[in-house]
């Protein structure tokens, strides 16, 4: 049932575009916002495409391709971004003024639509996985292989329509022809937003936990390096941790020492009044 499919595809889109908008606001979160913005052309196009009929096919036609072409140029923008590789202007938005143009001087053939405006697409998808491979030495990630599979099927999906028209096996009569091929063309429409989209988010937090463990290595060097006694404690005097400096002091290692409280480590008329001055620096936030 191609309707209700594009229905799926508009519903999943559009919640996708709202919650990853909404988690843009975070700090750190700004790539995610021309993902957001490449969402919302997705459900445009498939608004358009099932209003095919209700409003001019112009519209319809060339708005919904023109809308899922700059949807593809966006993730792509937004992943360049992420990686911070620089890419020409050309590459991202000319396969979207190419693609319009092809839509609108093919309106009245199908067939001639799908073997020319594909393989655009198809051009724009595989830019997408460029910027996914692999640097040499980088770790493997979870969300870079999400979103490259996503992108994969898609690819061999879309070639694989281009090519059972070009070799007569596909007959597209309409948009909304009954075809497994088709149909699985836009079952793709709102799963392949979802996997592709959670591949990003993951690879951001991916990203995100590195650098807080390459700053907390940082933090524990320059503490380490120190000559005097560094100790972070909670309010009850539960030592959190110990610079090594500090812990020779006591003979043990600061493996040892986590965990213990004040009034463990030193003599009570020592350990009591320690204890009331963190209790009171961590009520007054005062030295």
């Amino acid at each position: 049932d191609i309707p209700t499919l594009f229905l799926a595809a508009i519903a999943t889109s559009l919640l996708l575009a709202v919650s990853l908008a909404t988690m843009a606001c975070g700090t750190g979160m700004e790539a995610l916002k021309p993902w957001a913005y490449a969402l919302l052309l997705h459900t445009t196009a498939y608004v358009l495409f099932a209003l095919r009929g209700a409003i001019p096919d112009v519209v319809s036609i060339v708005g919904a391709n023109t809308a899922e072409s700059l949807f593809v140029a966006l993730w792509v923008l937004a992943l360049a971004r992420f990686q911070k590789r620089s890419l020409h202007s050309a590459l991202l938005f000319a396969p979207v003024a190419l693609t319009a143009l092809v839509f609108y001087a093919l309106l009245h053939d199908l067939t001639m639509r799908i073997l020319l405006g594909n393989p655009i697409l198809i051009f724009q998808e595989l830019t997408l996985m460029y910027l996914l491979r692999r640097a040499p030495g980088e770790t493997a990630s979870a969300g870079r292989s999400l979103l490259v599979v996503s992108m994969a099927v898609t690819v061999l999906l879309t070639a694989f329509r281009v090519l059972a028209v070009a070799l007569g096996h596909e007959q597209v009569s309409s948009l909304t022809a009954r075809s497994s091929l088709q149909t699985l063309i836009f079952l793709t429409g709102s799963v392949i937003p979802l996997a592709g989209s959670l591949g990003f988010v993951f690879m951001m937090k991916e990203r995100s936990d590195r650098l807080i463990e390459e700053g907390r290595r940082t933090l524990d060097a320059i503490v380490d390096s120190a000559e005097e006694t560094i100790a972070m404690f909670r309010r009850d005097g539960t030592l959190i941790r110990m610079n090594r400096k500090g812990a020779e002091r006591f003979h043990m290692t600061p493996e040892e020492m986590t965990g213990m409280n004040l009034t463990e480590m030193m003599p009570p008329e020592v350990a009591g009044p320690r204890l009331a001055n963190l209790q009171r620096v961590t009520a007054s936030g005062k030295t």
